[in-house]
């Protein structure tokens, strides 16, 4: 850890970081068996599951405790060599896999163990891909370099083309009837169809589901270094990763969740492609009991760490970060379409499930894999480092050790560029290396998306599921400017704005919560009493085209800001946070959409101009939210609600244009809570340790650490939170969804 001139740790009267990076959900008992660690064991238990399936009324259910030794004793009918006599069976393995999973490496590997009689990529059968581009081409926007429109018409089945779509089911149903099978049974078995659509292709009657799966956020790193395409396109290294990223954002990924929503409780298995080695499966049924645990008790996502232009250093000590980025600007605590959710396996299955060694992982690992050993720590599974699950030893390719990668501009902090596509190597080292965990196989990362498409109502709560459908609307994270720089001075588009322009239904209301400051810190939040609007606008746009710096002391209101301070910043506001501040954000989740209206005339971290929206920024601007407005509307509006023994609670906001309603609570003993049919976010912002507790002992005690956020699902319905030391001074900000009865 960096040593830092001013110990923030101390002057938050905390002895160290106890900041928990590598949070997880753990399985139910019932399916802690049920993953499976490496390709040979993985190869082996899709083959029994094909087995199984196809036998008279079979059925492809994970195997249940006890079985896993008869399964690891047919291994040998997974390889090449023994395929060919082993029984012919008329099944279909069908892989889907997510925009971004590198499928041809997994058609290959299991390929190369299952020994198929036909193996099928999906992209043969997608239409061709300028006709794909002329299909996408309405929700990209046009030139513009970081805005389009939502996608929500598009099915993946859009992307295929219908003779050739005919042509390989007519191969598969050749390949898979028992006519076939009794003419040539040496050629017959196994059917392998792989690629994004291929639940599509494979008839279900017939088939095992997989489903390979990553979050977003590694697409992302994959986009920068030039590895994988978008969806039914042949880009990669041949457009900026930024426009990649665009068309994922806005196309891609709602075309394969609208897929994967409606699949989920159809897959056999999940396959977690996240890091390079070793994969791991876990079954269908797991993956769903898990998902459906979660919304029964508090959980947290894991977070992610960024640098910036503007970046500070309190996360590093607080968070205790690596060495290596210059400073840490971001991060993404709980943004659901964002992070990662960990689902921890206590079972040991054979092929080191929960108990794989770093050895283990190694020999799983292919040649390609074995070179993007990281060179930050020792190859342990003590050390072993990944984004969540650890990979025994192996990290991710893109978070080994910090060496230059096709990087675009750097992320702004309410990105007007797309989140993290501009992410810095040592960032992407950074979140690498903030998912330690200490056993190999145990962990497995599943986007934490899938919970919300899966469990929307026990998660969100009737009435939030109502308004915002499959979508998680609370967004905490942080923004880091001690010993940094001022954030960009920016504006949220109306909501109105958003729906119109971007095709998306809310827009991004937001606050500042202070969790510390320097002394003079302070928030710009609205225009300086008597500016005038026109003036201001053309000494921006003067700025931006090389002239005087933008006058902010003559066109932008300052408030000091200090410790739990709360600043409300509905759409529409001019604003930023200035250096020497740490930002708890608390605002709604719409992705990308900022307008950055100065940068303060620096370079983003790859050298480049950081993109300015002045022209889209100038029409939603309200300028009516004045140094005086502001003073009288924004700035701590706080007021008691509520009071009992050893608690205070007070509203602290947001503004009556926003959905979110933010509460604070002062505590020194156990303070009631209620979700109220809704979902709760809250943060530890005060004190070294809480403990969630439910009054009926629905579910354990759950411990927090300061500043991490964590999720309370509308089911919970009643919790406690009290101090983890009797009596300490503790304090929660919680955030959720206005509704009516």
């Amino acid at each position: 850890m960096t040593t830092t001139t001013t110990s923030y740790l101390g002057r938050l009267g905390l002895r160290a970081s106890n900041y928990d990076k590598t949070p997880a959900v753990a399985v139910p008992a019932a399916h802690a068996d049920e993953c499976w660690c490496g390709w040979d064991a993985i190869a082996t238990r899709i083959r029994a599951a094909a087995d199984a399936a196809a036998a008279p009324g079979g059925t492809a259910a994970p195997a249940a405790a006890g079985e896993d030794a008869a399964i690891a004793a047919s291994a040998a009918a997974a390889t090449p060599a023994a395929a060919a006599t082993a029984p012919a069976t008329p099944m279909v393995v069908a892989v889907e896999c997510y925009p971004g999973v590198h499928d041809a490496a997994v058609r290959d590997a299991l390929a190369a163990r299952l020994a198929p009689a036909l193996v099928i990529n999906t992209a043969d059968a997608m239409k061709p891909p300028a006709e794909i581009d002329a299909l996408v081409a309405p929700f990209l926007g046009g030139d513009d370099p970081v805005f389009g429109r939502l996608c929500t018409s598009l099915e993946m089945a859009d992307f295929f083309d219908a003779e050739k779509t005919a042509a390989i089911r007519a191969r598969i149903a050749a390949a898979t009837t028992s006519s076939t099978i009794a003419a040539a049974p040496a050629a017959a078995g196994l059917v392998l169809v792989a690629g994004p659509g291929a639940s599509l292709l494979a008839p279900a009657a017939r088939r095992v589901l997989v489903y390979a799966d990553m979050p977003r956020w590694e697409g992302q790193l994959r986009q920068r270094r030039g590895e994988v395409d978008n969806l039914g396109a042949r880009n990669r290294g041949l457009i900026k990763p930024s426009l990649q990223y665009k068309r994922s954002f806005f196309i891609d990924w709602r075309v394969a969740d609208r897929l994967k929503r409606d699949t989920m409780d159809a897959w056999d298995f999940l396959l977690d492609t996240t890091a390079p080695a070793p994969p791991k499966l876990i079954s269908g049924a797991a993956h769903l009991a898990a998902l459906r645990h979660a919304t029964t008790r508090p959980f947290r996502v894991v977070p992610f760490f960024d640098p910036g232009p503007w970046g500070g250093q309190w996360m590093r000590e607080v968070c205790d970060l690596p060495d290596g980025p210059k400073n840490y600007a971001w991060c993404f605590d709980c943004v659901p379409e964002e992070n990662s959710l960990l689902l921890e396996f206590a079972g040991t299955n054979a092929g080191g499930n929960g108990t794989a060694t770093a050895a283990t992982a190694a020999a799983a690992a292919t040649p390609a894999a074995a070179d993007d050993a990281t060179t930050a720590a020792p190859a342990t599974a003590a050390t072993a480092t990944t984004t969540g699950a650890a990979t025994g030893g192996t990290a991710r390719e893109s978070r080994r050790d910090g060496k230059p990668l096709a990087v675009g501009d750097e992320r702004s902090e309410e990105p007007t560029v797309p989140p993290r596509k501009n992410q810095s190597p040592e960032g992407a080292a950074a979140h690498n290396a903030t998912a330690t965990a200490a056993t190999a196989a145990a962990r497995v990362e599943i986007p934490a998306m899938n919970l919300v498409l899966s469990q929307p109502r026990p998660l969100l709560g009737e009435a939030v599921y109502g308004r915002f459908g499959r979508e998680f609307p609370i967004r905490f994270d942080f923004l880091d400017t001690m010993r940094g720089g001022n954030l960009s001075f920016q504006v949220h588009p109306l909501s109105e704005y958003a729906r119109e322009q971007f095709g998306i239904p809310f827009t991004q209301d937001e606050s500042y919560y202070i969790l510390d400051a320097e002394s003079g810190a302070v928030v710009y939040l609205g225009r300086r009493d008597g500016a005038n609007p026109d003036a201001l606008l053309a000494a921006l746009e003067a700025a931006q085209a090389g002239g005087a710096p933008f006058d902010d002391g003559k066109f932008a209101a300052r408030f000091p800001a200090k410790k739990h301070d709360h600043f409300l910043i509905p759409a529409g506001t001019l604003h930023c946070s200035g250096a020497g501040a740490m930002v708890l954000e608390i605002s709604a989740t719409p992705y990308i959409f900022t307008f950055k209206l100065w940068d303060w005339g620096r370079l983003g971290l790859d050298g480049l101009p950081r993109p300015v929206n002045i022209g889209r920024g100038r029409r939603v601007i309200q300028w009516r939210r004045d140094e005086t407005h502001a003073r009288e509307h924004l700035v701590n509006q706080v007021r008691e609600v509520a009071r009992g023994e050893g608690w205070v609670e007070e509203r602290t906001g947001l503004h009556e244009a926003e959905f979110i309603e933010t509460r604070r609570h002062w505590f020194s003993a156990p303070v009631p809570h209620r979700t109220g049919g809704g979902v709760n976010v809250l943060n530890l912002v005060e004190g070294a340790e809480a403990v969630v507790e439910s009054p009926s002992g629905a579910f354990a005690p759950f411990t927090v650490h300061y500043a991490e956020t964590f999720i309370v699902p509308a089911a919970v319905g009643d919790y406690t939170i009290r101090p983890a030391t009797p009596g300490a001074r503790c304090a929660t900000m919680k955030a959720f969804v206005r509704t009516r009865a």
